[in-house]
């Protein structure tokens, strides 16, 4: 499990790893659902502001200033804590570039996501501070202003964290045994192998095999730009085997693409003789069988390790 020096948060414990980070991350989405439900109490009172203040209406504008204020200051005390925690964890994980990827665009759209709208000082009042006496008639506008704006960021704050937390982003693959890899339907197999290139520091393009795929169930792009294109063989417990055909339609498939795209089977099942000879024959298609699956997914040793030769 990925781990770093602890991050420490003003809604939430403070966490040094993924998993925790999912739990803060879970803990700063009602927070800010909480200050956004408070903000739709005041509703009416935003849509009712009068046209002339009376000391009813003043009192009125009045509490609609303070409750924006108050949600504001905790709205963007969850969104600091939320961008401490992505930069900290996220953005400087070292292997996986799709949670390098998500925490770069969430925090991109906390922070230049809100619109701007008059400030409190431009009103010429203290939120807090203010009295009925120092309210005037067109501060009503700009109160409506505040409030809108306000409800539309703690909005958007809430819906980029239930993307975050719905992205499946912090879990590691690494550790699943073999029994647990055998017992996987194919879509998962697949899903497992993405997880495992993204794991090990590839850009992964499309997961997911389908008509007209080319015998290519996952797409990835190393470092150098290189492509590397995966057939995934999965069979129930274990018990099948992958013949020379599937690495003849791969290759090909590769080849068609560019000559310096990486063809890879990974399969857990066995991979017979002659589909061995073929693919190490210039070194047209490299193999992950069964053995070399545990090492990469149970043990955790990376894929340039696993397919070296």
């Amino acid at each position: 499990m990925y781990a770093t020096k602890h991050v420490l948060f003003s809604n939430a414990p403070a966490v040094n790893s993924l998993h925790g980070l999912h739990e803060v991350l879970w803990t700063l989405r009602q927070r800010a659902q909480t200050a956004l439900d408070l903000l739709s109490a005041h509703k009416m009172t935003a849509w009712d502001l009068p046209t002339e203040l009376s000391p009813a209406a003043r009192r009125c504008e009045l509490s609609l200033i303070r409750a924006v204020q108050v949600q504001e200051t905790r709205l963007l005390s969850v969104v600091e804590d939320v961008c401490r925690g992505l930069r900290e964890i996220l953005a400087n994980d070292p292997y996986s570039r799709r949670r390098r990827d998500w925490a770069a665009q969430v925090e991109h759209h906390l922070l230049y996501g809100r619109q701007t709208c008059p400030s409190w000082d431009g009103m010429g009042i203290h939120p807090i501070k203010a009295s009925l006496f120092d309210l005037e008639l067109a501060h009503s506008t700009i109160v409506r202003r505040r409030y809108e704006q306000l409800v539309g960021y703690g909005t958007m704050v809430v819906g980029l964290l239930d993307d975050l937390l719905e992205a499946g982003i912090f879990t590691e693959p690494a550790g699943l045994p073999m029994d647990a890899i055998d017992a996987l339907h194919h879509s998962h197999f697949e899903k497992l192998i993405s997880d495992l290139m993204d794991r090990d520091g590839y850009r992964v393009v499309r997961s997911g095999g389908g008509s007209g795929d080319q015998g290519v169930d996952v797409l990835a792009i190393d470092d150098k730009g290189r492509y590397l294109m995966v057939q995934c063989k999965h069979f129930r417990d274990g018990k099948g085997s992958v013949g020379q055909p599937v690495m003849q339609h791969l290759y090909g498939g590769a080849m068609s693409v560019r000559r310096s795209t990486l063809a890879i089977v990974v399969t857990n099942g066995r991979i017979v003789g002659t589909a061995k000879e073929w693919a190490e024959e210039n070194d047209r298609v490299r193999l992950v069988g069964r053995e070399a699956l545990q090492r990469w997914a149970e043990g955790g040793e990376a894929l340039i390790a696993v397919i070296a030769r």
